[in-house]
């Protein structure tokens, strides 16, 4: 290897080196961050910042946001996980923009949503496309629980009878949840 290529090589394990570095820093910066303001505000003050980011950022309730359909990752992990399911809720379910898509493969699905401007929208272009106005449900966390660890969410549906299949924080972070009652319907089928 000439001295051109070694120092190309050096360069490019020092990029990468640099790269997890700085996602590791992102990651315990954004910890400490999440940390803080969880442990300064209230209940009411959380719920306050939930209210005002999702006011202040117009494309949650944009009608081309909420008429694009599944993300991709979304149709994966449906094909993947629900191919034997036709109940699904929805919690965080926004101004319903996996609704239509969902109702469309046949499920049968509760969705949730503790935003009452997006409830709203949700309702709205449900009725401008002429379908059933959805009866959002408004009595879950505001967006704060999106700091949960996954310990946490585990937790809290291992209590409610549920179990955590699937977990991730990479892309747009999202979990899968099985109900335990259903597991064992089906396994005595």
């Amino acid at each position: 290897m000439d001295d051109s290529q070694h120092r190309r090589s050096l360069l490019l394990s020092l990029h990468g080196l640099s790269w997890r570095l700085l996602e590791a820093f992102d990651g315990i910066a954004r910890g400490l961050w999440a940390g803080l303001w969880l442990g300064l505000l209230t209940r009411k003050h959380l719920h306050l910042v939930d209210q005002l980011s999702y006011e202040a950022s117009k494309s949650y309730t944009a009608s081309n946001h909420n008429l694009s359909g599944l993300f991709g990752w979304e149709t994966e992990g449906i094909d993947h996980y629900f191919q034997d399911r036709r109940r699904l809720l929805l919690l965080g379910a926004g101004a319903g923009r996996e609704i239509s898509p969902l109702l469309e493969r046949g499920f049968d699905v509760d969705a949730f949503e503790c935003h009452e401007g997006l409830r709203k929208t949700g309702n709205a272009l449900r009725w401008i496309l002429g379908r059933e106005k959805l009866d959002f449900g408004d009595d879950l966390s505001p967006g704060f629980a999106h700091f949960f660890t996954r310990e946490a969410i585990e937790e809290e549906l291992r209590e409610a009878g549920w179990r955590l299949e699937f977990f991730d924080r990479r892309t747009y972070p999202h979990a899968v949840a099985i109900a335990e009652e259903e597991l064992t319907h089906i396994s005595h089928q």
